[in-house]
């Protein structure tokens, strides 16, 4: 349990109240939550429950790293086997699986590279998953004792509550919209080196000439 799931129980009571007053009086004209609600999508209460539900898990980035050398290994294997091959199949033969080679273990546009770039990005991940638990503790540790909480909380003037619901749900779906902006960096950091890598395959020989082929065994 970390400093978010201790605080969460009690933050959700009161952005209840928050989530209840914002539909029940609004917020004043031009009132800085008006386009965080629009940008962020939801009321501060699920937004919060959105971010609680990112477990800080230990992704498995090692363990996809761990999967390259498996694919080094394989190659090397291939390449141990020793068979020599001549003529136009052995040309053949080599060309494709110099291609695949390449595609498999080249060290930097590989599926081996992409592996590892794959376990790297599940660090990060991880990183920003743990970034922004403790974040959005500290902004919920903040409104909670807060003014505008026992506002909230204790007022019997609308006007008052209202006003008070809105300032509380800016600050936490300001800190919420931070969140997904750091989300979106990092998945765009990354989308380029995770993409689908296609196969360039080797150049393409023909039809046999008919020349004798030897293969040493």
């Amino acid at each position: 349990m970390d400093a978010l799931d201790k605080i969460a129980g009690p933050a959700a009571d009161l952005l209840q109240r928050v989530d209840a007053a914002l539909g029940r009086h609004g917020a004043p004209p031009g009132h800085q939550v008006w386009p965080l609600l629009r940008w962020v999508g939801s009321l501060p209460g699920p937004a919060v429950q959105a971010v609680v539900g990112l477990r800080p898990m230990q992704l498995p980035g090692d363990d996809v790293r761990a999967l390259t050398d498996r694919l080094v290994e394989a190659v090397s294997t291939v390449d141990r086997v020793g068979v020599n091959w001549e003529g136009d199949a052995g040309a053949a033969y080599f060309s494709q699986w110099s291609a695949h080679r390449r595609h498999i273990a080249d060290p930097d546009t590989s599926l081996g590279a992409r592996l590892d770039d794959f376990g790297a990005y599940l660090d990060d991940v991880e990183g920003w998953i743990a970034e922004s638990r403790v974040s959005l503790a500290m902004r919920l540790a903040l409104v909670m004792k807060s003014a505008e909480a026992i506002s909230v909380v204790t007022g019997l003037d609308p006007i008052e509550v209202g006003l008070a619901a809105a300032t509380i749900g800016a600050l936490v779906l300001e800190e919420v919209e931070e969140i997904c902006k750091a989300g979106e960096e990092l998945r765009e950091t990354w989308e380029t080196r995770l993409a689908a890598l296609p196969f360039r395959p080797g150049p393409d020989f023909g039809p046999s000439t008919g020349g004798i082929t030897r293969v040493d065994l």
